[in-house]
This record gives structure tokens, C-alpha cells and sequence, in this order.
């Protein structure tokens, strides 16, 4: 009995910890001087031992070790982990409804040189999206497969969101440190996604619960922000984010930008349960603004400079919405619910001003069963919104179309209303041999077009052998205007539209993956936007591409992808067809990414055609207002030159007990004749120059882990 006593007093507590982030170590055997005793879930034990005993540390997945005891009552140790196994990730040959599938998950965000260690800039990046001009006007429109920007639809969680970048593509609108992983669908797309004839984008929160508290913080030329996750108690868990610009706090305005642009985002999250079953609740939002002039200052002389009006601008969404997802063997899916707040207001010192408000509730769900070598998918879709919009229009809202596009169009408005959306879907799959067969449909109403629009879909895939495999599919697709335009314009056509892609998936040696596809688009009643005059529909829009990519990746080591696009976008305006908003004829790209143990090297090379635009060709003198007024050409009847840009990467990586640092430094390198941002005019409109980019710049940026 006093020899128990004894032990138990000297007892003191072993504390083991994941050396790399700080998790408790479960299992892990701690042994000294005969006695030896085992870490439970929290990574701790009790165990007698005295200052200067050596603890034999052993635990699953770590390398032993060894640790002199410095204080009688209490022993911390900070195991490393084994070496990780090579591991080949083979994306393709996936049975899909959805015919094309591109994937961005944390890894690769975090790593991808140019990227910013963000996850949604990496979309640019992707087969069939059109290379941008970076850090222009415009820079953050998705343009994918032909389509216009305003096609394609952007979910976080199955929630649709506004906008999907900051200005001028600086940073997407919700931080890679939550996101778990991203999707693209480019075109041909399955029956769970609609009112779309363009690409979806879905971005997953990640699910797993944290098991101590983790965070981080990161630094760079433009913004800041930080993270950090948190256990609760029993099975609750939290998570924030917030980020935000600081150049108009920490840099000098300027005549051109007398309000430098500043933007900020957060997400914020309860949860309660894991991956396979839980429930959380969720905030997120996002902002933008600034003031600027009008005119491109430099381009004007000093009088015309003075007497240019300035843009004051401020758009923002805020999300609130709850969400339950669950996953068992032969079942899965989610509930999601959400209200959507969006505002985006603009105002031109000289008169003019532009102001919508939206507020939408979104509901969700789909759900997987898998009965005796069936799959079946289904769910609804419900959307409700009350808009309004005000426009008093002016004569130089031309000027700021970009981000003002009712004040480029020149129509006052003053309306408002409500619209409802809503539609049901299914989709079957069944194996036939090895053929795969995923039938689909989708009922889609809208209480701003009469009548039912079912929309079939069927998606195949023929595996010839285990490592090739042949697909192809398609469907209908349908799509109405955005809420402002239908209040403006209310017999704006539905745009319909017949799509089919297929093509060949190759891996060889289960290692590097081929493929090759082709695509194509009928469209009726495409909805054309000029720059000064409202929204229309034509009559006929057509699209068509192939598209040859390659990856290869070893997971945490290496990854390497290429691809070439060949393409052509077109809508027929009075009787002849001319380039659609997204016509870009050849575009094509190449990543890659190596760890080097503590060092990583990086780099990504973007070719892309230039894009059309519509020129400025001429101006009348408005007496009343003392201005020239700009007179558009025929649209997207001119191209920008061919853009290319390199991004070059190198990080260094600083690991401590319990967190890590990393600092990086990127370049970006772009030719001087592709260093055009966007066109720019003299006071009366008749000579035309450019603004021009830097060609080199190099960008420093930090963030540390714990």
C-alpha cells in the first residue's frame, strides 16, 4: 500500500503532440525504468518518473524517440511523423454524371505558383477556361468553353454566391485555409446543376473536426488574414477566417484612385459532427470598394483630366444558412438552407448613379442511393428572390461599364419585384458490362417564364480497360436572365441550349493521364450584353472546342499538368455571325509544383489569344454638358493582343514545435506585347492607347501554421 502511495506521488504527466501541427497523439507508448503506460485520446498520460530519466517514446505512424525528463512533474514531447508514401493520384476514369471534372483541392491551391495560395485563382488555370489578362478590368469573369461570364454559377456548399473575385482578380471571395476542395464542370454537366448553359463551379468546406486548436495567419503585397479552428465540447466544433487589402490604409492615394480599392471577406462556422454525419450552422460575406476616375488621367490633357468625373463604387454579399450532410454505406447527401444578401451601388460625381439590392433564399438538397449495383441521385432546388434597381443614367457611364454595367447601358430605371425558382432532378447509373449508363432529368420552372422546362440528360462511359476509358454526354440546358435585366426588360427569351462533349481518359502505368475531348454548343436565344445599350437576346449562338490535357502527381511531392484548347464561340446578329463575349480561338497552360523536403518550386505559363472587345470610334460634342459623348463600334468587332504570362515560385517552409512558418517569393513575368491591361482614349474619343502592366514583378508574401 505505501508502495502504490509513493508511485502515485511521484506520478507526473506525459504530454505527446504531433510535432508538425500540434494534435494530441493517441496510442502512444511511453516507457521508463520498467514502468511504461499509454497516451489516451487527449494525448496525455500519468506516469512516475524522476528529473533526468530518458522516456522511450513509440506511438503508430511516428518515429521512436527519446526524451531526458528537465522537470520532475511534467514531460512534453513532439514526435515526427514516418515519412509519408509515395502516393499516385489518378483523378480521371471516375464514373460521373458529369462528362468533364477538373479538381482543386488545399495542396494544390497552396502551392501553385501565381496562385496566392488560393484556391479559386487555380480556376484560371484549368482546361477550357480562358486565359485572362491578369489584374485588368474584367480579369475575374470566368469565361469557360465558349461561354459569356454571366453563364456560369458559383456555389460554396451548395450555396450560389454573387461573385466569385475582388477586384481586378487580386483574391477570390472566400479563404483557401476553409475549403477542402474545388470542382469545375466546364460544359455537358449532370441533371444536380441548372439554369446554366455556361460552367459550374463548386468549392467544399472542409468537415473534419479539429482535435486541438489550429490556426493561421499570412501576409502579402495586397492583404492579410488568418484562421483558426477550435474543439468545443462533444463533437462541436468552430472555425473563422477574415482577410482584408491594406493598401488604402498603408498606401498614398492618388488622383487616378483618390480611395485606393480595399476589399475583405470572412467565413465564420459551428459544427457539430464529422465527414460521415453532421450539422453546422455558417456566415460568410464579402466586399469591395473604391473611388477612382472615370478617365484614364494620363491619357487626357490637364484640362479634360480636371474635369473628369469620379466613380465611387461598393459592392458586397453576406450569406447566413445552416447545413446537414450525412454518409453511410449505401446512402449520402445534404440539406442546405441560406439567405443571400447582395448590394452593389456606384456613383459619378457629375451625375449618374446605379443601385441594386437583392435578397434570396436558397434551399437544397441531394441525396445518393446505391441499391444492388444501382446509383441514384436526386434532389430539389428552390430559389426566391426580391430585387430592386435604380438607375439615373449619364453620358459618360460608358466609362465605367465594367463595374457599372446599367449606367454603360444608358436607361434609367426604377423597379423591383420578386422571382421564383425551383426544380427537381434525378439521375440513374448502372453498370451494362463495361459500359456505364447515367441517365438524367431535370423539371425547372420560373415564375418569370410560363411552362415547364424539362431538361434531359445522359451521360456514358465505356471502359476498355482499366486504364481507358471512353465517354460521352450531354443534355439540355436552359437558362433565364439575371433578376436586374428581367426587371428592366421582363420578354427577355429563356436562352436554350443543346450540349454534348466526349472523348478518351488514358493513364498509363496508373501514373500519367491523357485525355482528349471535344465539345459543342447549340444555342438559341443567347442573351448579348453591348456596352451601351440593354441586354437583348439574338436569335442563335454556336460553340465548339477540343481540348488535350495531361497530369501527373505524386501526392505532398509533385504534380505537373498540361493542356491546349482549340475553340470557337460565335452569336448570329442580324443575319451574320460574330465572335461571342468568350471567343477565344487557342489558349493552353502548364503548372507544376515540386517539394524539395523544406523547399517547394513552382511554375505556371498561361498562352491565350486575345479576347473581343468593342472599340470606341467616334463622339459627339453634348452642348448641355460641355463633354464628348463616346460612340460605340460594332461589338466584340476587334481583339485584344495575344496575352502570355509566366509565374515563377520558390517557399521556404520553417517547422517548429507545434507550428511551422513559410515565407515565398513569386515573379510574374509577362512579354511587353502583352502588357496591355485595357484600352484607354483622349478627351474626345479620337486616338486610343493602352494602359500597360509591369512586364517583371516580384511579389513576397508569408503565413504560419499552428
Amino acid at each position: 500500500m505505501v508502495v502504490v502511495w509513493l508511485i502515485a506521488a511521484l506520478a507526473g504527466e506525459v504530454i505527446v503532440r504531433d510535432r508538425t501541427d500540434g494534435d494530441p497523439v493517441d496510442q502512444a507508448l511511453i516507457e521508463v525504468g520498467g514502468r511504461d503506460s499509454t497516451t489516451s485520446k487527449d494525448g496525455r498520460t500519468s506516469l512516475a518518473f524522476e528529473k533526468g530519466d530518458v522516456l522511450q517514446i513509440s506511438a503508430p505512424g511516428y518515429e521512436p524517440g527519446q526524451f531526458t525528463v528537465g522537470n520532475a512533474t511534467r514531460a512534453k514531447v513532439f514526435l515526427a511523423a514516418h515519412p509519408t508514401a509515395l502516393e499516385v493520384v489518378v483523378e480521371g476514369l471516375k464514373d460521373t454524371p458529369n462528362i468533364t471534372r477538373h479538381v482543386v483541392d488545399a495542396e494544390m491551391a497552396m502551392e501553385t505558383a501565381g496562385n496566392h495560395e488560393d484556391a479559386v485563382r487555380l480556376v484560371q488555370s484549368l482546361p477550357g477556361v480562358a486565359v485572362q489578362r491578369e489584374y485588368a478590368p474584367g480579369a475575374g469573369d470566368l469565361v469557360i468553353r465558349g461561354s459569356s461570364p454571366g453563364d456560369s454559377r458559383y456555389y460554396l456548399d451548395g450555396v450560389e454566391i454573387p461573385y466569385l473575385y475582388h477586384y481586378n482578380q487580386y483574391a477570390s471571395v472566400f479563404p483557401a485555409s476553409q475549403l477542402d476542395q474545388l470542382e469545375l464542370f466546364p460544359s455537358a454537366f449532370g441533371a444536380s446543376y441548372g439554369d446554366s448553359v455556361g460552367a459550374i463551379v463548386e468549392a467544399r468546406s472542409k468537415l473534419t473536426p479539429p482535435e486541438s486548436v489550429h490556426g493561421t495567419a499570412s501576409a502579402s503585397f495586397v492583404m492579410g488574414g488568418g484562421s483558426v479552428q477550435a474543439p468545443i465540447h462533444d463533437e462541436w466544433w468552430a472555425s473563422a477566417a477574415a482577410r482584408r487589402s491594406y493598401l488604402d490604409i498603408a498606401g498614398e492615394s492618388s488622383t487616378q484612385y483618390p480611395r485606393w480599392p480595399r476589399f475583405a471577406d470572412y467565413n465564420l462556422r459551428l459544427e457539430h459532427g464529422d465527414e460521415d454525419k453532421g450539422t453546422g450552422l455558417f456566415g460568410w460575406g464579402a466586399s469591395d470598394g473604391w473611388t477612382r476616375a472615370a478617365g484614364e488621367l494620363d491619357a487626357l490633357d490637364p484640362v479634360a483630366a480636371d474635369d473628369s468625373p469620379l466613380l465611387d463604387f461598393a459592392q458586397g454579399f453576406q450569406v447566413l444558412g445552416a447545413r446537414h450532410h450525412w454518409r453511410q454505406p449505401n446512402r449520402d447527401g445534404r440539406l442546405v438552407l441560406a439567405v443571400v444578401h447582395h448590394g452593389r451601388a456606384a456613383e459619378l460625381s457629375a451625375g449618374g448613379e446605379e443601385d441594386f439590392q437583392q435578397w434570396r433564399f436558397t434551399s437544397r438538397t441531394d441525396t445518393t442511393w446505391r441499391i444492388n449495383g444501382w446509383s441514384i441521385d436526386a434532389g430539389w432546388e428552390f430559389i426566391a428572390d426580391q430585387s430592386a434597381l435604380t438607375v439615373e443614367s449619364s453620358p459618360n457611364g460608358i466609362l465605367v461599364a465594367e463595374e457599372a454595367p446599367w449606367l454603360g447601358r444608358g436607361q434609367d430605371a426604377q423597379v423591383s419585384g420578386w422571382r421564383g425558382q425551383g426544380a427537381l432532378y434525378s439521375t440513374a447509373s448502372q453498370s451494362v458490362g463495361n459500359l456505364r449508363i447515367m441517365p438524367g432529368l431535370r423539371l425547372a420552372a420560373d415564375t418569370s417564364d410560363i411552362g415547364l422546362l424539362p431538361e434531359p440528360r445522359l451521360a456514358t462511359r465505356y471502359h476498355i480497360s482499366d486504364q481507358s476509358v471512353l465517354k460521352l454526354g450531354g443534355g439540355r440546358y436552359h437558362q433565364r436572365a439575371d433578376s436586374d435585366e428581367l426587371l428592366v426588360q421582363p420578354d427577355l427569351a429563356t436562352t436554350g441550349s443543346w450540349q454534348v462533349a466526349g472523348g478518351l481518359e488514358q493513364t498509363i502505368a496508373n501514373r500519367l493521364e491523357f485525355g482528349l475531348e471535344g465539345w459543342a454548343k447549340w444555342i438559341d436565344h443567347p442573351v448579348i450584353h453591348p456596352i451601351d445599350a440593354p441586354p437583348q437576346t439574338v436569335e442563335k449562338g454556336r460553340a465548339k472546342g477540343m481540348e488535350f490535357t495531361s497530369r501527373y502527381r505524386l501526392r505532398e511531392r509533385f504534380y505537373v499538368w498540361a493542356w491546349l484548347a482549340l475553340s470557337q464561340s460565335e452569336v448570329l446578329v442580324d443575319r451574320a455571325y460574330r465572335p461571342a463575349d468568350g471567343d477565344q480561338p487557342i489558349s493552353g497552360g502548364l503548372v507544376g509544383s515540386w517539394d524539395l523536403g523544406h523547399w517547394n518550386l513552382g511554375l505556371r505559363y498561361r498562352y491565350g489569344a486575345g479576347m473581343p472587345w468593342t472599340p470606341i470610334v467616334g463622339s459627339v460634342f453634348d452642348a448641355s454638358s460641355d463633354r464628348w459623348i463616346p460612340v460605340a463600334g460594332d461589338d466584340n468587332s476587334t481583339r485584344f493582343p495575344a496575352y502570355q504570362k509566366i509565374d515563377l515560385r520558390i517557399a521556404h517552409r520553417f517547422e517548429f514545435k507545434g507550428w511551422q512558418a513559410q515565407v515565398s517569393l513569386e515573379a510574374w513575368i509577362v512579354p511587353k506585347t502583352s502588357a496591355q491591361l485595357f484600352p484607354v482614349w483622349n478627351y474626345d474619343f479620337t486616338e486610343q492607347g493602352w494602359v500597360r502592366g509591369p512586364t517583371v514583378f516580384p511579389l513576397l508574401s508569408g503565413n504560419a501554421r499552428f
